[in-house]
């Protein structure tokens, strides 16, 4: 049976990250209609339906190779925003609908429009990876092991399952209790890994 099938006399949707970069968010309106309630996050805590978290932000330096690969990165994306924006009088804000278009041009243009957005979209993909996966993360994760041993949990999030599993494997080598949660897991496997949390 689909998750989206017609016959239905009611429906209810539920998320906490509504609005996708891809606009797969539009389907879901035409399927489920227009946004009825919406609980901000000050308030959820307030009535306890969700917990108060301290999130913690820390910058690595980036080794010169890589400082190197991530500017190359960074002038590709700006030329390639600047000229799909000025082609197809695209505004960047609000950036999902910015990149909901800009998918749409990859799929749907001509070579030279599809091209350009794909330029565009391999650079995104290549700095977000470049990011996710210097190894200056790893060296700052033993740094917080006392942190961490102190705390009621922690949760660390990363753009792919390879980062998410560099990590568990350090927290595990200073003796912390870690698992990951990916899309790769099994149900019954990511059920006991949010057991075990």
């Amino acid at each position: 049976m689909g998750a989206l099938e017609d016959g239905f006399k009611s429906r209810l949707g539920l998320t906490a990250t509504r609005e996708r970069a891809d606009g797969g968010h539009k389907e879901l309106e035409d399927y489920f209609g227009k946004v009825v309630y919406t609980l901000g996050y000050r308030e959820s805590i307030d009535r306890g339906y969700i917990a108060e978290i301290k999130v913690a932000q820390i910058a690595v330096n980036l080794t010169i190779d890589e400082q190197f690969e991530f500017d190359e990165l960074s002038e590709v994306i700006t030329k390639s925003q600047f000229e799909l924006s000025k082609r197809f009088g695209l505004k960047v804000d609000p950036y999902p609908h910015f990149m909901a278009e800009i998918v749409r041009i990859k799929k749907e243009g001509d070579m030279r429009d599809s091209m350009a957005a794909g330029r565009y979209l391999s650079a995104i993909s290549k700095r977000k990876a470049l990011l996710a996966n210097t190894p200056e993360k790893l060296k700052v994760v033993k740094h917080l092991a006392g942190s961490i041993n102190e705390s009621n949990g922690t949760l660390f999030f990363t753009e792919t399952i390879a980062g998410a599993e560099a990590i568990c494997d350090e927290l595990k080598q200073v003796g912390i209790s870690a698992a990951t949660i990916h899309s790769g897991l099994k149900p019954q496997e990511r059920y006991s890994a949010f057991l075990g949390f």
